[in-house]
């Protein structure tokens, strides 16, 4: 089955981001299933490979003279922001992405279309809806951060009163049963979970690398403590401003090293406003923003992974990291809760609390000062969260269509 994957973002290398790192992997497994799986995304290359999976990268010609111009090429959400919904109303906006959408795919021959948002589609004209399937990878407030503060609110009243196209899709999912829960309830749509998980060949238990070679790699002091916080960086969402003031009260009792990951182009502003924000921390020559090609190579240097994030639609970064067997160290949220609850390698502290993630991370550090991975717990987490699974259920709705 020939299957087109769609996002509205960019899949750069190394590419991050939930969604980005969701369809390479569930491109990857479909291909090993047999399937001929492709990718449609926006970026000024045309065409390109990751990881044995083909990319086209679509961008219509007046918004590729803008991207080009003003943004010298870099593209992000914050460009999509700009061109499609600033200064307009939501409505109108989400017909103009879903022009956007339409136009990025209609050139390619599949027997599915797999989109990756509601929003991207919420207004998209195709003769044939039976075609299609929609996961959703953002939540309420993400959707607010990405498309203007009320936007959702807007947008759950056009989908509930069936002002949108989105009841046309046959299939709609989102990776969390809370969220599917939540958004069946307030949008009036059949709207199933299919959980994610890791592809289990892609982060091997064991690590081979030179674990020392790494650390040079990267500055990291060799006997220090490793705490590394995976996630993209957006400190509004994912909470590294709570992870560097939670290691500040603990760096004059602990050897600590913070590296921060989730490093891309479009974000650089970011770090140096944050830099800039705790340059006055003892911790500062501690921390290390690090863009890599491979977190399986930043998750064998790490000790204790931290990811205080204060809303998420699901957490891949958390699942890898529970995978490897790494004590792991999360914020009392939803979906958090539903990935990681009862394994004892994952540890909870309430939203927020800087002082409760601190004390976390010293009894996690006294517990385990001689040894950090817990493969036992590890292996229980694989067989429970294995992306395979994931693909086969991916399978099997894509045969549901056709």
């Amino acid at each position: 089955m020939r299957i087109c994957l769609h996002t509205n973002f960019e899949i750069g290398f190394p590419y991050i981001g939930g969604t980005q790192t969701f369809l390479i992997k569930l491109a990857k497994e479909l291909l090993v299933l047999g399937h001929d799986p492709f990718i449609v995304c926006s970026s000024l290359t045309p065409e390109y490979c990751i990881e044995g999976i083909k990319i086209f990268g679509v961008i219509p010609e007046m918004y590729k003279k803008k991207l080009l111009g003003e943004y010298n090429g870099v593209f992000s959400s914050r460009f999509l922001y700009d061109q499609i919904f600033k200064n307009r109303t939501p409505q109108y906006a989400l017909k103009e992405l879903s022009s956007y959408t339409k136009f990025q795919i209609q050139n390619f021959d599949a027997d599915v279309f797999h989109l990756n948002s509601f929003v991207s589609a919420a207004y998209l004209q195709v003769d044939f809806y039976d075609k299609f399937i929609i996961t959703n990878n953002e939540n309420d407030i993400e959707c607010d951060g990405l498309w203007g503060n009320g936007f959702f609110s807007i947008f759950k009243d056009l989908v509930y009163n069936k002002k949108t196209f989105l009841h046309k899709f046959k299939i709609l999912c989102t990776p969390s049963y809370y969220y599917a829960n939540y958004l069946s309830n307030i949008l009036d749509l059949h709207i199933r979970n299919i959980a994610l998980g890791v592809l289990l060949n892609d982060y091997m238990l064991k690590s081979s690398y030179d674990i020392d070679k790494l650390k040079d790699e990267h500055s990291i002091n060799k006997e220090a403590i490793v705490l590394l916080v995976p996630s993209r960086f957006n400190v509004k969402q994912k909470g590294q401003d709570i992870a560097i003031e939670a290691c500040e009260h603990l760096c004059s009792l602990f050897n600590i090293e913070l590296v921060f990951s989730g490093v891309k182009d479009s974000l650089y502003d970011n770090i140096r406003l944050f830099q800039n924000r705790y340059k006055n921390y003892k911790i500062r020559n501690n921390v290390h923003f690090v863009k890599t090609d491979s977190m399986m190579k930043l998750y064998s240097i790490s000790d204790i992974v931290i990811s205080p994030e204060r809303y998420c639609s699901y957490g891949l970064s958390i699942s890898e990291s529970l995978a490897l067997g790494i004590p792991t160290i999360l914020s009392d949220i939803p979906t958090y809760r539903e990935i990681a609850a009862g394994y004892c390698h994952a540890f909870f502290f309430p939203l927020n609390d800087i002082d409760a993630l601190a004390d976390t991370i010293k009894a996690t550090l006294k517990k385990n000062h001689k040894t950090f991975r817990m493969y036992e717990d590890g292996i229980r987490f694989r067989c429970n969260n294995d992306f395979r699974e994931t693909a086969k259920k991916y399978s099997n709705l894509y045969y549901e269509l056709v």
